[in-house]
């Protein structure tokens, strides 16, 4: 019994971190990153939230870190990296991730949280289109998440943008209509 607490504790704490960093508190998951002993695939989730808390560079430097030499980096930190490169100006670089993460769509995760990242990479360069669209990906492959969509400080250019605004409009009827369904089953 002690073992599988143990085990059960190790993994809940990443998925903790991830509500955490969703509802845009960085502080309080990057708290919970820097209680783990072992980080592991959740590394470019912590790199994203260093992202969050102004420290992209750092963020890179943790998943230079992380690498494993002559191992390709799965979708999911290519994406982060490409986030992060971004972040910090290097626009050509970052371009170059996204393009890999999306021609990696399969890793050990859900390939919807590169998507996500994607789009919010996608939005640091100003291209709002591939950033919804983007986006458009990540809610059909799972993932249809309409606060985090619509408080992502990476996605706060898109803020007013009449594409993102039309689909932030159809996302939200559905995260409306699906809140009315569980409300329904709790009576």
């Amino acid at each position: 019994l002690a073992r599988y607490t143990r085990s059960l504790r190790r993994s809940s704490r990443p998925r903790l971190a991830r509500v955490l960093w969703y509802r845009q508190q960085f502080d309080s998951a990057l708290g919970v990153y820097r209680g783990m002993s072992f980080v592991g695939g959740f590394v470019w989730e912590y790199a994203v939230v260093l992202n969050g808390v102004g420290r992209p560079a750092d963020g890179l430097a943790l998943l230079d870190s992380a690498r494993t030499e002559g191992v390709p980096e799965i979708g999911d930190r290519v994406a982060a990296r490409a986030l992060l490169l971004a972040a910090l100006g290097r626009n050509r670089e970052a371009l170059d991730h996204i393009h890999t993460a999306a021609t990696r769509p399969y890793s050990r995760s859900h390939f919807h949280h590169a998507q996500f990242t994607i789009a919010c990479a996608y939005a640091r360069l100003g291209r709002k289109a591939d950033a919804v669209e983007w986006l458009r990906r990540t809610a059909a492959n799972g993932m249809p998440n309409y606060p985090l969509f619509r408080s992502d400080p990476n996605l706060g250019d898109l803020q007013g943008d009449p594409e993102y605004e039309r689909f932030m409009a159809e996302l939200q009827r559905q995260y409306e209509a699906n809140g009315r369904l569980v409300r329904a089953g709790e009576r």
